[in-house]
């Protein structure tokens, strides 16, 4: 099915201050390009459409600019239905097979397999959604690690989101259940591990929400005979065998490197004067679409001077979309940008506003809180991590049996500084068994039981879901 990218009429008439960038997709063209090479809309070129590094001396090179339609949504005209508020809203869609590229252009070359295009950014941005990586096939690849000492263990497990999948390897069992947000950054993962210890087979059960590629603590335990750490780690696979990071490349000083995305995380917080403050948010690429009009022109942000060496360019301005939904931008350095190829909004305004652009949000990327929980007594140490609302358990042999266990339901508190506990432990020290609902601070140890000589105590830390540990 052929791809369609829609370019409102702003785009196709404004006049951009931005540079030209060279941009490639490793991806099959026939995912792209309905019938792909064979399309009588595709082109043989002679030689290479300018000098570029993703391009040798001999190259096969075809031309797609007549291939990926674009579609240019304008506004009807003025009629009485404009004036009535319960008449549907009427808009009129011109079909033009050429993408309007006047100084760039949008190949495919046989050798390397990749689409290149060079454009300026807003171009290259339709593109991409032209390419549509959130929508080509994919697999969510989960990787646990499980450390005993010096044994080391490891299984992968790929499996598209949405669907479950398992594996067993020399004794160690895995049940996973990956689902990926619509940005391809976050991975809610229900997941199941089993596997033996010097003592009894141990079962960690609980639900997770990782930041793709990077690495979490799932669950510990240090006691006598035991000592033992489980680490996961996801990762998106592309149908081809590509990472998701692989795919999209960037020329740089002549260089074809991994195309990056505008470095804005650092601004997440950031106080501007006494009134402006600066948010950011992992949204889906297409949000202006999801929460705007198709007539509004998505034009560049313009950056106010006052801003410039703090924002970046290469936003989209994401304001009118906004501002049909409450936002007020009265501040004249109140701002919002989308970055297109990254997936992320930014926003410089007031807390108000910041608080409805949250609830705007709260159905895109942004994920769940984690509560890693602790408990210790001199003689051992469990700790677990899990999703606020959701339950999570490590047990030795089998369910219902006297042996060690630690079950905790935790809810993260509004402002992430109180989490309620509900838990139940079977120690390892023998005799002592604990079901308990408590509230604690985060990162504050404090008691939940036992006696003097065996004391336990619990930390509840709220974690920051971009970070490894």
């Amino acid at each position: 099915m052929k791809r369609t990218v829609h370019i409102w009429l702003g785009l196709l008439l404004s006049a951009f201050a931005w540079g030209t960038e060279t941009v490639g997709w490793r991806v099959p063209v026939d995912l792209v390009i309905d019938g792909g090479l064979r399309n009588f809309e595709v082109t043989r070129m002679e030689g290479v459409p300018d000098e570029s590094s993703y391009f040798e001396k001999g190259d096969a090179i075809w031309d797609l600019s007549n291939a990926i339609q674009v579609e240019v949504e304008v506004p009807p005209d003025a009629t009485d239905a404009d004036f009535d508020p319960f008449a549907p809203v009427q808009t009129t869609t011109k079909k033009i097979e050429k993408i309007l590229f006047e100084d760039g252009f949008v190949v495919w070359n046989a050798r390397s397999q990749m689409i290149v295009a060079r454009g300026n950014p807003m171009q290259l941005a339709y593109v991409e959604q032209a390419v549509d990586l959130a929508g080509l096939p994919k697999q969510v690849v989960t990787t646990f690690e499980i450390i005993q000492g010096e044994a080391w263990q490891r299984l992968d497990i790929p499996c598209r989101s949405g669907e479950k999948a398992s594996a067993s390897i020399r004794g160690a069992t895995a049940h996973v259940a990956p689902n990926l947000s619509s940005c391809m950054e976050w991975i809610d993962l229900n997941l199941l591990v089993a596997f033996d210890t010097p003592q009894n087979r141990c079962t960690i059960n609980t639900a997770l929400t990782l930041k793709r590629g990077a690495p979490v603590r799932v669950a510990s335990w240090t006691s006598e005979g035991v000592d033992f750490t489980l680490r996961a780690t996801t990762d998106v696979m592309m149908a081809w065998g590509l990472p998701v990071d692989g795919v999209q490349t960037q020329e740089i000083k002549n260089k074809v490197e991994p195309r990056p995305r505008i470095d804005d995380r650092h601004l997440d917080g950031k106080k501007i004067d006494d009134h402006l403050s600066a948010r950011v948010w992992d949204v889906p690429k297409d949000l202006l679409r999801r929460i705007g009009s198709p007539t509004i022109d998505h034009r560049p942000l313009v950056i106010p001077d006052e801003l410039n060496n703090l924002v970046r360019p290469g936003y989209l301005d994401a304001g009118p979309a906004l501002e049909m939904n409450g936002v007020k931008f009265d501040d004249p350095l109140a701002i919002a940008g989308l970055d297109p190829h990254g997936g992320r909004l930014l926003h410089i305004n007031t807390p108000i506003n910041h608080d409805l652009v949250e609830v705007i949000c709260s159905g895109g990327c942004e994920p769940p809180r984690l509560v890693e929980l602790s408990f210790e007594s001199r003689k051992w140490l469990a700790t677990i991590v899990g999703r606020s609302g959701e339950k999570s358990d490590i047990r030795f042999g089998a369910e219902g049996s006297n042996l060690p266990r630690v079950e905790v339901a935790p809810n993260v508190g509004a402002g992430g500084w109180l989490v309620d506990v509900n838990f139940v432990i079977t120690s390892p020290d023998r005799g002592v068994e604990i079901s308990s609902a408590i509230t604690a601070l985060d990162k504050v140890k404090i008691p939940v039981g036992g006696d003097a000589e065996n004391e336990i105590s619990l930390t509840a830390e709220v974690l920051d879901a971009d970070a490894s540990r």
